[in-house]
């Protein structure tokens, strides 16, 4: 499972083309992430927060990779070379912050916050 953090808000679907991207990502956060194999990415977990504080956690299969992509930044300019995630959502569920972290205690830090990571894989 890759656990993705959206807690910007940036709107993949606008900056791509593409309702399918669930995430994209220079080639040094997915070497952060220490993804061995692309192709062993078969599950999303994409969380971010809604405008009312709460936690949204959108679950994505059917996953492939783009790869040798050029991702966008926050302005809708092209930035760096990575990859991008593209799946079908299966799940989406609305929960506050200790909830959240009760389910996926790898992406939260003991205070609740989201740890510090673009992409974790778990």
């Amino acid at each position: 499972m890759l656990m993705v953090l959206n807690t910007r808000g940036f709107n993949h679907k606008e900056a791509y083309g593409d309702k399918r991207v669930v995430m994209d990502a220079d080639y040094s956060q997915v070497k952060r992430a220490n993804i061995q194999n692309l192709a062993d990415v078969t599950l999303i977990v994409r969380f971010s927060y809604t405008e009312h504080g709460q936690v949204a956690i959108e679950k994505y299969d059917n996953i492939s990779v783009k790869e040798h992509e050029t991702t966008k930044d926050f302005d809708l300019n092209d930035a760096d070379k990575g990859v991008l995630f593209l799946g079908d959502l299966t799940s989406l569920e609305i929960v506050n912050k200790d909830s959240a972290a009760i389910l996926y205690p790898k992406a939260f830090n003991k205070l609740g916050h989201f740890n510090q990571f673009t992409l974790k894989w778990a």
